[in-house]
């Protein structure tokens, strides 16, 4: 039997995608639902989350992990004036489905961050039997003034807007409003057997955890001090997970009475898609040689012979970093193009391995993998052009795995903000974030900035900087003058531009403002770019006023622009 089950869980007119790890044997009559942290804390937290889910299950509990409404894989947007109330809502919805469903009616709880500001309603209103409080952040406030802090750091202009653009999630004020609101201290516990509360071994002295605790006079409460949460909840590529916390909570809940189960899933819906007017979403797995899970979006309307395919995003899972495959993908269905979001094997929900952690973004099989799923939804969809899409490390195993692969499916590549396009031995050796582009990038991008002026006339030390790098600059066009006079073959990078172009494969660059990612190759490839371009298999577009991951969302509608703009400017076959 499959141990674990991806679907959508209807709630009203939102679907919330959901997964449930089975136990294979000794199964408890007991749920529990993980709530994951909401906005910026998000995509960092699904590894640990999803390794606490599998570990359950394997002591025997049915554990459930589920994406909030306008986040990862489920319907919706952040900027409802209604999600608070649909986060909410949620938890109750995940609670009768297993009811129904499995028939267990005691449910335990597990929330992470943010994601304990969800559960207040719920406490009130069904007996939850034991809950945990995982790092939790204490008080709304804090949690909007952190918001608040990303957005002054990220954005340099301020925005008239009351919606924090919170680092990729945004907040409206009506959603800032409810989350003020919250404080911990002030939730019901009372129908509570057991809580425990997990906070950071450096951060022992939270005195509103310790007021928690106190008021739990008749509940069996625990407050345990453990290592690595703040790594757990860094950047996606450098979280790590707490390995120590998932054995704590395991062992928790086992000391804990509880009755044995029966593990009957026969009576569980078997294919719960995601379905509106526009499109449906529905799983894709590939199973061998490889792992690897994805989410296929298919537009109902109308359907043209084209079909794009998004890869990681460095170690971020398949809905994207600010969920930009998910938004994508649902916007190029309502022009009639097919997309699939897909996990490589190491990476996201297609990851049965935790042994290198972070995970390594940049793959040695990564290439060899996209053109497995190539292979395999062609079999699905034979007669549709192949299109690839990735940003930042996915744009590096794209380009590599369209110079192996021998399909003439493969139609165009969209490369978006690459930071490398030959990563080897962990040196990044055309694109290190110290190289010649990369700086001249970011003062083609400072040039214009007049506060940036005014800080460089204050310290003489930045103009040395400056006038070294023109130094710099000036001999590195003298030598690469020098060494076009003098080639008779063209370097690896012009090579492979040229093999892209044999194989009639356009090649679409997308970067943003501060990116080095077309210097990188006009001064490495520039005639074999040349050549695409006299073809036109070659274009390169600038997104202006985003970042590497297009944090804003005014930088996210123009990125979904861009994108539908190279699918239409196919070359042709």
């Amino acid at each position: 039997m499959e141990n674990k089950k991806a679907f959508w869980i209807q709630q009203e007119n939102d679907s919330i995608f959901t997964w449930h790890h089975i136990p294979n044997s000794s199964t408890k009559n007991l749920a529990i639902i993980i709530i994951g942290p909401i906005g910026p804390e998000y995509m960092p937290c699904h590894r640990s989350i999803k390794l606490l889910s599998e570990t359950l299950a394997g002591s025997g509990f049915h554990a459930f992990r589920y994406d909030p409404i306008g986040m990862g894989n489920s319907s919706g947007v952040l900027d409802d004036n209604n999600i608070w109330d649909k986060w909410s809502k949620t938890p109750f919805t995940i609670s009768n489905h297993i009811k129904n469903y499995l028939g267990i009616t005691e449910i335990s709880i597990i929330c992470l961050r943010s994601g304990c500001f969800t559960i207040s309603n719920l406490l009130r209103k069904i007996p939850v039997r034991n809950l945990i409080l995982w790092h939790p952040i204490t008080q709304g406030t804090n949690f909007i003034r952190a918001i608040q802090l990303i957005d002054s750091v990220l954005y340099e202009e301020s925005s008239v807007s009351e919606t924090l653009e919170g680092g990729g999630y945004p907040f409206n004020k009506y959603l800032q409003n409810n989350l003020k609101k919250i404080d911990l201290k002030s939730f019901e516990y009372n129908n509570l057997n057991n809580i425990l509360i997990i906070n950071d071994k450096d951060k022992n002295t939270n005195k509103l955890l310790n007021e928690i605790i106190s008021s739990c006079e008749n509940i069996n409460s625990k407050m345990l001090f453990l290592e690595g949460l703040d790594d757990m909840i860094k950047q996606v590529t450098l979280s790590k997970i707490p390995f120590s916390n998932i054995d704590k909570i395991n062992k928790w809940f086992l000391s804990l009475e509880s009755k044995p189960g029966i593990n009957n899933t026969d009576s569980f819906p078997q294919n719960l898609i995601y379905k509106n007017d526009i499109f449906s979403e529905d799983i894709f797995r590939i199973s061998m040689p490889k792992h690897m899970f994805g989410i296929l979006t298919l537009p109902l309307k109308h359907d043209i012979k084209k079909l794009l395919i998004f890869v990681n995003t460095g170690a971020a899972h398949h809905a994207g970093p600010n969920r930009i495959h998910v938004e994508a993908a649902r916007t190029l269905a309502k022009s009639g193009i097919t997309t699939l979001r897909i996990d490589l094997s190491n990476l996201g929900d297609s990851s049965i391995s935790y042994e290198t952690d972070p995970p390594n973004e940049y793959p040695e099989t990564a290439a060899d993998e996209i053109n497995i799923i190539i292979d395999s939804i062609s079999k699905t969809y034979p007669d549709k052009q192949i299109l690839l899409c990735g940003i930042s490390a996915g744009a590096h195993n794209i380009f590599h795995a369209a110079l192996k692969s021998k399909d003439t499916r493969i139609n165009k590549l969209i490369l978006i903000n690459p930071d490398s396009f030959y990563y080897e031995n962990d040196a990044r050796d055309t694109s290190n974030k110290d190289t010649n582009e990369h700086n001249q990038a970011y003062y083609q991008k400072q040039v214009y900035n007049i506060r940036k002026w005014w800080s460089l006339l204050r310290n003489p030390s930045k103009i040395l900087r400056i006038f070294k790098f023109i130094l710099i600059q000036l001999y590195n066009n003298i030598m690469r003058f020098l060494f076009i006079l003098k080639k008779t073959t063209p370097n690896r990078f012009e090579a492979d531009i040229n093999l892209l172009c044999k194989k009639n494969i356009g090649i679409n660059l997308i970067y943003s403002e501060g990116e080095a990612s077309y210097l990188i190759l006009r001064n490495n490839a520039n005639s074999a770019l040349k050549k695409c371009e006299k073809l036109r298999l070659f274009s390169h577009f600038k997104i202006k006023k985003s970042d590497h991951t297009f944090s804003s969302l005014n930088s996210r509608q123009s990125l979904y622009k861009t994108i539908k703009n190279c699918i239409d400017k196919l070359p042709l076959k």
